[in-house]
């Protein structure tokens, strides 16, 4: 019990910091330009990524059908979060990068699906677990 309210806090916080990051006019690095261009798709990538993983760690073990449930609620948040930044001096909501938020969304399911069964999504948890 309260291995999940620590994990679903976890997954708030995550979000929190996504939203905190969108909320930001301008992260540019200063480097090149093509150079910024590839560590702030790459950022965008990951932190999708992550939030993926954590959806599914807070969907729980039963389900059989987490990780296309936690596909889609993280691509639905990140398609919000390309909302809210069109409301951001400096930023622009696009379905560019949604489709970058995508693929790091995609890229985390065939990592998780290598250690998730359909039927068994218990042995991605415990392994999850005991690292900790």
């Amino acid at each position: 019990m309260l291995k999940r309210f620590l994990d679903s806090l976890l997954l708030l916080l995550w979000m929190g910091i996504i939203f905190y990051l969108s909320n930001q006019p301008n992260l540019r690095s200063g480097l090149i330009d093509w150079v910024d261009l590839i560590l702030r798709k790459g950022a965008h990538m990951v932190e999708y990524g992550i939030l993926t993983w954590l959806l599914v760690k807070v969907i729980g073990k039963k389900k059989q059908s987490v990780l296309p449930l936690a596909m889609i609620l993280a691509a639905l948040y990140a398609a919000t979060d390309e909302y809210h930044q069109s409301f951001i001096s400096g930023r622009d909501g696009n379905w560019h990068d949604w489709l970058v938020d995508v693929a790091g969304i995609l890229i985390s399911f065939l990592i998780l699906k290598r250690f998730v069964r359909e039927q068994d999504t218990e042995i991605l948890l415990a392994k999850f677990a005991k690292k900790k």
